[in-house]
């Protein structure tokens, strides 16, 4: 998909994922108890209408945990409805620890493994966060898939893991280290970029995640800046709901030679 490297990862606004919150590989089944037990608390209803079930260990296939419904049900503040076709709806969710600020590109292969199969969504929970790469593949490799590809980062875990009392005790055990000063915008934008020379022309591509961190609708606008040497034609409008991301791949090509020190188009 990428002919040349991805870059560093920039971010604009302010990112509320800017904390400390690593969890060592040996708490992963506990982290995995403590997402499942959240999952239980808040979602799980007494009528059956909505299940929580949580798969078995070895041959998973691409989840940890599986949620059935009948009517909708609402992770984090996105809220996910059954197909039109189908009375009960289903959402597979995954649990991936790092010590990393990036989660690597493994879950990926999920995807590979939930071909053939009716579900609504694919939830990625973490306490660590994506690439505008990694996060723009898996939008669209399950998007393929006619599924909705929902991710947990690390602040929205944060925010949703400690608003439960009933959790405190293991949800302790993954306090984050936070800043003081910590605080966020209502949107995100993260972007990286990279550029490739084919026949002699130089295309630049753009991989950029626009994240809805408030608990209402937000309307976004983008556009692709750049001199008389890049052409393109990006003009993106949208309305994030509560709780939403969504990913882009820009493109631009140049139409005359540039001096490697003019850069490549910037975001606006």
């Amino acid at each position: 998909m990428v002919g040349g490297i991805v870059g560093r990862t920039k971010v604009l606004g302010i990112d509320p994922n800017q904390f400390s919150w690593p969890i060592s590989s040996q708490d992963a089944d506990l982290f995995e108890r403590t997402i499942f037990n959240l999952l239980q608390l808040k979602l799980a209803s007494i009528d059956g209408t909505v299940k929580v079930i949580k798969t078995r260990r070895s041959g998973d296939h691409g989840r940890d945990i599986e949620i059935q419904f009948t009517h909708s049900v609402t992770i984090g503040d996105q809220t996910v409805f059954p197909r039109r076709h189908r009375e009960l709806g289903t959402i597979y969710i995954e649990c991936k620890i790092s010590q990393s600020n990036r989660l690597d590109e493994g879950f990926l292969s999920d995807a590979s493994q939930h071909h053939h199969e009716e579900f609504d969504a694919y939830v990625l929970v973490t306490n660590s966060t994506l690439t505008p790469y990694a996060h723009y593949r898996a939008q669209l490799q399950w998007g393929n898939l006619e599924a909705k590809f929902i991710l947990i980062d690390r602040a929205r875990l944060r925010s949703w893991l400690f608003s439960s009392p009933q959790l405190s005790e293991p949800a302790h055990l993954f306090a984050p280290v936070l800043d003081e000063n910590t605080s966020q915008d209502d949107v995100v934008v993260t972007h990286q970029s990279c550029v490739d020379l084919k026949n002699g022309v130089r295309d630049a591509q753009t991989y950029l995640v626009v994240r809805n961190y408030s608990h209402s609708p937000q309307r976004i606008a983008l556009s692709l800046a750049s001199d008389l040497s890049w052409a393109s034609d990006v003009d993106l409008e949208a309305i994030l709901e509560p709780g939403e991301d969504r990913a882009y791949r820009l493109e631009a090509r140049a139409t005359s030679l540039k001096r490697e020190s003019e850069g490549i188009p910037a975001l606006a």
